[in-house]
């Protein structure tokens, strides 16, 4: 029963973003994100109320995640996947830099290597028959999250804004949404046994609804119109795939239950 309530969340997401496709596609502006037809509160009402459902969906969950104290096929493929995804941001990215000689893009490719790194390195946690962390230290993961800081700094503070702009207020939440969940990966990675499967479910919740469900289809309009470039392409890509990501630790997290004695580790089972 509570595994179905929170698909239903995410299945209120989903509906979000399509009548956000459509909204795109015909009462705003692609080229500079205001709305041409409506009322945009309206726009911030319906993404707020979506928060608030998410908020009420990790009650859902258990305080403590059980689903990181075992083998997950679905974490490891989707860690997987946003592991190739950030590669090809990185890649991406660091040729836009080298062109343009930019070294704040220059230092987000970088930064995106290691995020790439981190999550190949939760997919084969996930993915193999002993229940280790990702890796010996916290500070890998910790590492894995710096460009996502980079990222939020950029978009809330160097980009003109304006509450009026749909748009650019959608990629800075995203932004802020990926940060906040990918910490809280980290967190429950290392430290399964805290009070963390609750803020698990939501802040993933949160992060495919903001970056899936939201940011994801607006930057291929733009794209398909011409208005985005391709690293923007492949970064929004990227951050979809962590959003999906988030989903699938938000249902792992509630079907999961609540977490039990330390199982053993690899180092116990070769003794």
């Amino acid at each position: 029963m509570k595994r179905a309530a929170a698909l239903l969340v995410l299945l209120v997401c989903l509906a979000l973003g399509a009548l956000r496709w459509v909204d795109l596609l015909n009462y705003c502006d692609l080229a500079t994100g205001f709305v041409t037809r409506g009322e945009f509160w309206w726009r911030y009402a319906a993404m707020g109320g979506a928060v608030v459902l998410l908020w009420l969906g990790g009650f859902l969950a258990p305080r403590r995640p059980a689903c990181m104290l075992r083998t997950s096929r679905p974490l490891g493929l989707c860690s997987a996947l946003c592991a190739v995804s950030w590669a090809a941001a990185a890649g991406v990215t660091l040729a836009q830099a080298l062109a343009r000689e930019d070294n704040v893009q220059l230092a987000l490719s970088i930064l995106y290597v290691l995020t790439a790194l981190w999550l190949f390195l939760m997919a084969a946690s996930r993915l193999t028959r002993y229940i280790d962390a990702p890796s010996g230290s916290a500070l890998v993961g910790v590492a894995g999250t710096i460009g996502l800081y980079l990222l939020t700094v950029c978009r809330f503070g160097f980009r003109p804004a304006s509450i009026q702009r749909i748009s650019v207020t959608v990629e800075a939440l995203s932004a802020l949404a990926v940060l906040l969940f990918m910490s809280v990966l980290v967190r429950a990675s290392y430290l399964p046994f805290t009070s963390c499967g609750r803020r698990l479910t939501f802040l993933g919740g949160t992060a495919f609804l903001f970056c899936t469900c939201l940011e994801m289809p607006q930057t291929f309009c733009r794209w398909v119109a011409g208005y985005a470039q391709q690293g923007e392409m492949a970064l929004s890509l990227a951050l979809g795939c962590t959003g999906l990501l988030g989903a699938v630790s938000a249902l792992c997290a509630v079907a999961g239950g609540e977490g039990g004695p330390a199982p053993a580790r690899r180092e116990e089972e070769e003794e």
